[in-house]
């Protein structure tokens, strides 16, 4: 989460380039600018950039929420900070749920599954996290 001041703007912006740059937005909530006046077309336009060094940091950005060994053969051990118990649901690139249960002793027997790209959604009940993950 960051609290941008007061009056503050942001952009996501693809650079146009040939080489089929993406963008991936996820989990974004934007509150506090209804009301305001953003012109005809409400757009929100950025003046500047916003750096963030520490987003380099792997290990800083998801303090919070680790799955590992990742990738992983057998065992992906869930750690999820501040939360004891919570239901979790792994899906593969197709969209289909391939698993899904109450994580026990943060472990999850993931050896029955083909190899591949999953993710894993862990849901306490009052948010969801996602993870990617290989399966060797």
């Amino acid at each position: 989460q960051y609290n941008f001041a007061t009056n503050s703007q942001f952009r996501f912006q693809c650079d146009a380039s040939a080489n089929a740059d993406l963008i991936y937005i996820d989990q974004v909530t934007i509150t506090g600018i209804s009301g305001t006046a953003r012109g005809e077309n409400n757009q929100l336009i950025a003046l500047g950039t916003f750096d963030r060094p520490d987003l380099n940091d792997q290990e800083s950005i998801d303090e919070d929420f680790k799955v590992y060994p990742n990738p992983t053969k057998d065992i992906l051990n869930v750690k999820v900070f501040g939360i004891e118990s919570a239901n979790f649901r792994i899906v593969n690139v197709l969209g289909q749920t391939v698993k899904s249960g109450k994580i026990t002793n943060k472990k999850i027997d993931v050896s029955a599954l083909q190899s591949g790209m999953y993710i894993i959604e862990v849901n306490d009940g009052e948010e969801v996290l996602t993870k990617r993950f290989v399966k060797e």
